[in-house]
């Protein structure tokens, strides 16, 4: 039988996006892309998606595919195993139908039976957009130093470097307050983020094991990725900010 096979490593990231999942919310889709080497599980609407991509083992016995499970279904697959574990969910196809369904036991035995449909096109979207999309490339280091830097101005909305002026500002209590870059700290790029953006980064920085990591950003939304896993967050929070400036 085919399974898709997520690691401890995998779940966290997973569990964390779909803790925003209702529980019976019928709406809420999570896609699959299925190539020879990669499966890319991608969650999420509007400015507010991340993909995380896993690779493919010969024993999963995937077949290529695009297509999406119920989210709060999937949910459930995750939460009821423990995170010390590698957990398994059994993929079956027919010949009945041109998706695959799910039809797996939880920890405790019980059945948890979804039937795939159609990969939901926001999320083929976004990947398109995620590949074609210029982004800039910096060292996790330097990315790991930046959120720092932003989070020892805290509370902030909003944090910005300039390079042309050296200068880095935050937005705090609607009232945009410049700073002289700590020593040692020299911006190699103009950047805006709100606080979800820093955030977003610092986690993904942290977690990675590539040494870089790309960023874009655009009047609405953030997306980061170590070139495996991508997140993105919207950055209309900002609109009265680049107003202000």
């Amino acid at each position: 039988m085919a399974k898709i096979v997520v690691k401890p490593k995998e779940q966290t990231s997973i569990n964390d996006f779909l803790k925003s999942v209702i529980k019976l919310d019928a709406e809420a889709r999570i896609s699959f892309i299925i190539d020879d080497k990669t499966c890319k599980i991608i969650m999420g609407a509007g400015d507010s998606m991340q993909i995380i991509s896993l690779d493919v083992e010969e024993d999963w016995l995937l077949k290529n595919g695009q297509w999406s499970l119920s989210a709060s279904s999937f949910k459930q697959c995750l939460c009821l195993h423990s995170q010390q574990t590698n957990i398994e969910v059994d993929i079956e196809y027919t010949s009945k139908s041109p998706y695959p369904h799910v039809d797996t036991l939880t920890k405790g035995e019980s059945r948890i039976y979804i039937l795939a449909k159609e990969i939901v096109a926001e999320h083929l979207d976004f990947l398109m957009f995620v590949e074609q999309a210029k982004k800039l490339t910096i060292p996790t280091a330097s990315a790991i130093e930046m959120a720092n830097i932003a989070n020892s101005y805290t509370p902030y909305d909003s944090f910005e470097t300039n390079k042309a002026e050296s200068k880095i500002r935050i937005e705090r209590d609607n009232k945009i307050i410049p700073f002289d870059v700590p020593e040692g700290f020299t911006p190699k790029f103009d950047l805006l983020l709100n606080k979800d953006g820093v955030e977003n980064l610092k986690n993904l920085a942290l977690s990675t094991k590539s040494e870089t990591v790309t960023i874009y950003t655009d009047d609405e939304r953030a997306v980061f990725s170590d070139g495996n896993n991508v997140i993105s967050n919207s950055l209309l929070s900002l609109r009265d900010y680049t107003r202000a400036c």
